[in-house]
């Protein structure tokens, strides 16, 4: 092995590392944990209404669709 190949290998590794990391960061920001909805992905930041406007999504933890009246 030449020392260019000594060298390559651990940044190469740590690049492999780096990349994962920022994959899991941005897996987890997507999976709806970062005040979006559960069901259709919605930005929910700053509403106060329980629910989601987009699809229906009720806060309350039944699963089930807003009364609109």
């Amino acid at each position: 092995m030449n020392d260019t190949s000594l060298i390559m290998i651990p940044v190469l590794a740590s690049g492999a590392m780096l990349a994962a990391v920022a994959f899991l960061v941005w897996k987890f920001d997507q999976s709806g944990l970062g005040g979006t909805c559960p069901q259709c992905g919605y930005d929910l930041q700053g509403k106060i209404s329980g629910g989601c406007p987009e699809c229906g999504w009720n806060r309350s933890g039944t699963g089930s669709r807003e009364d609109p009246s």
